[in-house]
């Protein structure tokens, strides 16, 4: 998760996504394995220009009309490598029509309908006849695991018996796309919300959403324990993506 996650802290260029063609500039994300300035100075010994940087974390955002970019920067000494910049999807904004939320189904039942459809977002999606998931194709964490129809799942998809608990923020069990592997009996929540700090008065948890202040065992507040358990166990069911173990139990531990 560490790098999927630090890459997001770095702006988008200006410049188009993708790999340069013969003098086209494309942009790349480059991940140092040294100083920032180590970094800088192979970059330049390549032509790139710097668009956008995180110091802290080794990773920058660059441009390059060198069709040969990423192999040459795997050469180099302060880089641990570069990868094209390209975007894999977007999420609705709230509140827009189709945008229903972490339980809702509506926009994950549009994507299905125009994959099926063959409009014109069909060529990023599932491949027909391959046995993936509708948005498998998106899912590049997966293909390098291997964790595809042809990989593990055709070794070993996960048993029913296996309970696999994720303490997190919860887990939204009426997702469509967790709810079949969902054990709702063998989820437990173990917090209480508290919606104003005693002590400071400052807001902490908000406004419970239920009287007692205790959320339902399907529940999640944050929507990143719900990510969690998709990434882990998503079922194959045709209708978005699958997890790492699409055969398995999960169960909420919300701590």
């Amino acid at each position: 998760m560490g790098l999927a996650a630090t890459l997001l802290a770095v702006p988008a260029a200006v410049a188009l996504p993708g790999t340069a063609g013969a003098g086209a500039r494309a942009t790349y994300v480059v991940v140092y394995s040294g100083s920032a300035e180590a970094g800088r100075a192979a970059l330049a010994t390549l032509g790139a220009t710097v668009e956008a940087e995180n110091t802290e974390i080794g990773v920058a955002t660059v441009t390059s009309t060198d069709a040969e970019f990423i192999a040459k920067a795997a050469k180099q000494p302060a880089l641990v490598g570069a990868a094209a910049d390209e975007p894999i999807g977007y999420a609705p904004e709230p509140g827009a029509a189709g945008a229903s939320g972490v339980g809702g189904v509506s926009a994950i039942a549009k994507e299905k309908a125009d994959s099926r459809a063959g409009g014109a977002i069909a060529p990023e999606r599932g491949r027909p006849g391959s046995g993936d998931e509708p948005l498998a194709s998106l899912q590049w964490d997966m293909r390098m695991i291997g964790a595809t129809p042809t990989g593990s799942y055709r070794q070993q998809p996960g048993s029913k018996k296996v309970l696999v608990g994720v303490i997190d923020t919860g887990i939204d069990g009426s997702h469509p796309d967790i709810a079949p592997n969902f054990s709702k009996g063998l989820s437990r929540n173990f917090v209480t919300d508290i919606p104003v700090d005693p002590v400071s008065g400052e807001e902490m948890d908000g406004p419970c959403e239920y009287d007692s202040c205790v959320d339902p065992v399907d529940h999640d507040d944050e929507g990143h324990g719900t990510h969690v358990a998709s990434t882990i166990a998503s079922p194959i069911n045709g209708l978005g993506l699958a997890g790492v173990a699409p055969g398995v139990t999960l169960v909420n531990i919300r701590a």
